[in-house]
């Protein structure tokens, strides 16, 4: 028996194509157009006995018309961004990269990851505080905490007290003592029981058991602190609303440093005598009534505009001297005048009347100093609102010349000796 092997009439990858095609044709997925016809023209042209030619021709149409479209070039992200599917159709979108990481410090993390500070037990009313220089070294310290600016109490003078009262802060006194030292009782010791009055270590310690008080009642939002300086042995605190501040010596200073609870005093007091009416470590109450600003050189009324006018005079005129006097006016302002000490209702006047006390310390401040320039007997006086020259220095006759300036202005003048040994000034 023979056997018969036919050789396909078409190449077979084009072959399988077709195939492939027209298999996936019959899923039911719709083909274009294009894609129909060219599967119609495979048909006709491949018929048995056809043209291999032209059915090679038809058959490499179909796949060109039947084949998926290319996927198109995704463009390209911009810098910083990265592309990221869209779940479906195998389109992308751009989202920004994230920042990269950095540590608390600002500064990116190294081999190692972030540096990690060192762990420091910051003593209560202290923080910890990190900071990087610029060789990206961290360096960690402690820092006291600042109180809000409004709790705090001016500290020093400008209180006047303590005025008997009764107190409003007793129990908020005693639970801030129980909660800072974990005390039940007057003679809980602060500490270990080595820190004793009367040297500096043991000040030091009373001092600092007060400021934990202090800072405890401030995160109350209570406004405490020190009304006086150095060291004390009060505190103050202020009840809300209220006007006077109440004083507490929470530490007993007498040996060892010990807790001291208040009390509700009987009647109201004020100081040590509180404690014999139960008022335990209350001490009565404190009121601010603010610190006087210094007193100034020259007081009130001070000349609101530079000097007006210059008036020389000459008086003293006795065996032996004649004394030159120069003054110097401010105004018109007939109000500063009379302010100044001068009730006649003048305009002009010096800076202050002869016996003011502040005299001498407003004519450093406005006038002076006073400068003199003299042809008398070519005498060079010192400087000074008065020129006290010899009579023998003048000559009978002749006319002597001078000015004396001070700041802005200057005064002229002329003096002449008279025959009978009178003078004759003569001002402008």
């Amino acid at each position: 028996m023979r056997t018969l092997i036919q050789t396909p009439l078409f190449p077979l990858p084009i072959l399988a194509a077709v195939l492939a095609l027209n298999l996936g044709s019959k899923g039911g997925c719709s083909v274009s157009p294009e894609c129909a016809a060219a599967k119609a023209r495979v048909a006709l042209d491949c018929k048995e006995g056809g043209d291999p030619d032209r059915c090679k021709a038809a058959m490499e149409f179909e796949v060109e018309m039947c084949s998926p479209a290319p996927a198109p070039t995704p463009t390209p992200c911009p810098s910083g961004t990265v592309a990221v599917p869209d779940g479906f159709g195998g389109k992308t979108h751009c989202e920004k990269l994230p920042d990269p990481p950095t540590c608390a410090d600002g500064f990116p993390p190294g081999p190692d990851g972030c540096p990690k500070p060192p762990i420091l037990n910051c003593p209560k009313g202290e923080h910890v505080v990190c900071r990087t220089d610029a060789s990206a070294t961290t360096i960690c310290g402690c820092e006291p905490d600042a109180p809000p600016a409004d709790l705090d109490i001016p500290h020093g003078e400008g209180w006047t007290g303590p005025t008997a009262a009764l107190p409003r802060l007793v129990e908020t006194i005693n639970a801030t003592l129980h909660e800072v030292f974990a005390c039940a009782s007057q003679d809980c010791v602060i500490g270990d029981g080595s820190d004793t009055i009367g040297v500096e270590a043991g000040w030091l310690a009373y001092d600092a058991a007060q400021v934990r008080v202090v800072e405890a009642l401030r995160a109350k939002g209570i406004r405490s602190g020190f009304h006086e300086p150095h060291h004390t042995d009060e505190l103050c605190a202020y009840p809300a609303g209220a006007e006077f501040c109440e004083g507490y010596k929470v530490i007993t200073d007498g040996g060892k440093l010990k807790v001291a609870f208040a009390g509700t005093p009987g009647v109201a007091c004020a100081g040590p005598d509180c404690r014999k009416v139960g008022g335990g470590s209350y001490r009565g109450n404190w009121t601010f009534v603010g610190v006087p600003e210094p007193a100034r050189a020259c007081a009130d009324p001070r000349p609101s505009a530079p000097i007006a006018k210059v008036k020389p005079k000459l008086f003293n005129v006795g065996v032996a001297k004649v004394t030159l006097d120069v003054a110097f006016l401010f105004g018109p302002d007939p109000a500063y005048c009379k302010a100044a000490g001068w009730t006649d209702g003048r305009q002009f006047c010096p800076v202050r009347p002869e016996g003011a006390p502040d005299l001498e310390a407003c004519e450093v401040e406005f006038v002076r100093p006073v400068t003199w320039v003299a042809t008398i007997d070519g005498d060079s006086p010192a400087p000074g609102f008065l020129y006290v020259v010899p009579k023998n220095s003048f000559v009978v006759g002749r006319v002597e010349t001078f000015t004396a300036c001070a700041r802005t202005a200057c005064a002229s003048g002329t003096v002449t000796k008279n025959a009978d040994g009178t003078f004759t000034p003569a001002f402008p």
